[in-house]
């Protein structure tokens, strides 16, 4: 059934999926035009958010009978599944039992293998383990497979969604699943754009950034998941990850080439479109960047990680590192480490080329697994290679062997390396503050 394979719980839950069956808009003229939900939608949204919540406490298979047919009230077939799907994301499902479904089995099927085969010995065993586990033999057989995706129980929500929330939500998706079709995107952001470049950083996207004057006008460029090499699918997730960090901007537009029903397609965004800001999970801590540091400092506590380091402009471009390594005996010589995520040789070349007009140390470390191009050798420059893992003796090791080249010495000492930024008095008191502790 099409309900059954909507809530499926090995999909991904978004939107996005299917999409090139569910898009509820318009394909023509070369463009796509996505129609987004708005107020116009509120009565039959707020009658979705309904008819989900009478399913709590409804099994997978149940909730997706009950929810598959529109309301009257709803004139889009298309939005309506798309949005249950959501809703019902927002519930979760979960196991509902009153003992462990997989000991329930266990014992049952060992009572079985021990009692004489003889009519009427199903009622038999089930009488004696319900008896063993002190539950009634109605609610042992109902929990004997409560742990399976379609006898999961829909849950209550932490607290229930308003219409406009609602819409936001499946806006949102529409745009994200929008973006995974992409071969390339262009986005032009007015106002502070250090949020979107980290986001950009941790979801490890393709992204390459210029300054457009005049005033504070940026020019985002980034590979979309087509344009890569077959494979990448986590690659579109990541950038579908990274769009609401567009949203929290304050002006911003979008032009992207996507793939969609076999053609390719011109679609657009802006701030003026009804994506709202939608209630999404924050984002999880960079452990693996926080494992690096601490791991850096106790190999060379001389050193001191200054994290959310300002951008710096080469030219037209914008460079910006996840840390910087400074010694506080030697400010005026810094570091800047710059881990990259998925990467193609084109890239690499791009990133180079920005690094070369910067006047300091700046290492790019590069993952051998999340190669993304389809062709292409690697590009030489000061570039440290690993596999999913980045150990911090590779790091400290080549950084003082192939980066650092002796801090600057006599009368041009500053004059080598004007750009560099200085480690503020605060960060050297609170590092001086760690190791007295």
């Amino acid at each position: 059934m099409l309900a059954e394979r909507l809530l499926d719980g090995s999909a991904d839950g978004d939107v996005e999926m299917d999409l090139d069956v569910r898009l509820d808009g318009d394909l023509s003229g070369g463009r796509a035009r996505a129609r987004y939900l708005t107020a116009r939608d509120q009565p039959w949204i707020e009658a979705a958010i309904d008819r989900v919540a009478n399913c709590v406490g409804s099994a997978r298979i149940e909730v997706a009978q009950r929810v598959a047919d529109p309301s009257p009230l709803c004139q889009r077939p298309l939005a309506w599944r798309a949005l249950v799907q959501l809703l019902v994301r927002w519930h979760g499902f979960a196991v509902w039992s009153r003992r462990t479904p997989r000991d329930l089995r266990t014992a049952l099927f060992e009572t079985a293998a021990r009692v004489d085969r003889r009519g009427g010995e199903h009622a038999a065993v089930i009488e004696r383990v319900a008896q063993r586990f002190r539950v009634a033999p109605a609610d042992l057989e109902r929990d004997l497979y409560a742990d399976l995706p379609g006898s999961q129980v829909l849950c209550r929500p932490v607290r229930r969604l308003s219409p406009r929330e609602a819409a936001a939500h499946y806006n949102l998706a529409l745009a994200q699943g929008l973006l995974r079709r992409a071969r390339a995107l262009q986005v032009a952001i007015e106002g502070d754009i250090r949020p979107v470049l980290r986001a950009a950083r941790q979801q490890r996207v393709l992204c390459v950034a210029e300054r457009a004057p005049p005033g504070d006008l940026f020019c985002l460029r980034l590979a979309g998941p087509r344009g890569l090499r077959p494979g990448r699918h986590r690659y579109d997730r990541a950038l579908a990850a990274w769009l609401p960090a567009v949203l929290g901007v304050g002006r911003w537009s979008l032009r992207a080439r996507c793939e969609l029903r076999g053609d390719e397609v011109i679609w657009t965004a802006s701030a003026r479109d009804p994506l709202g800001r939608a209630p999404i999970p924050a984002t999880s801590a960079d452990r693996p960047l926080e494992s690096l540091i601490g791991a850096l400092s106790q190999l060379q506590p001389r050193w001191v990680a200054l994290r959310d380091v300002d951008p710096v402009q080469a030219g037209r471009r914008i460079a910006c590192p996840d840390f910087t390594l400074v010694d506080p005996t030697h400010r005026d010589l810094p570091v800047a480490v710059e881990r990259v995520g998925y990467w193609t040789p084109r890239y690499l070349e791009q990133k180079l080329e920005t690094l070369r007009r910067i006047e300091r140390p700046w290492l790019l470390c590069v993952d051998e697994t999340l190669a993304a191009g389809r062709s292409g050798s690697r590009p030489e420059g000061p570039i440290l290679w690993f596999r999913r893992r980045l150990e911090a003796p590779a790091l400290l090791s080549f950084i003082e062997g192939r980066v650092l080249r002796g801090p600057p010495r006599g009368r041009h000492a500053r004059r080598a390396h004007p750009a560099a930024p200085r480690a503020t008095a605060a960060s050297l008191a609170a590092v001086a503050h760690r190791r007295a502790l």
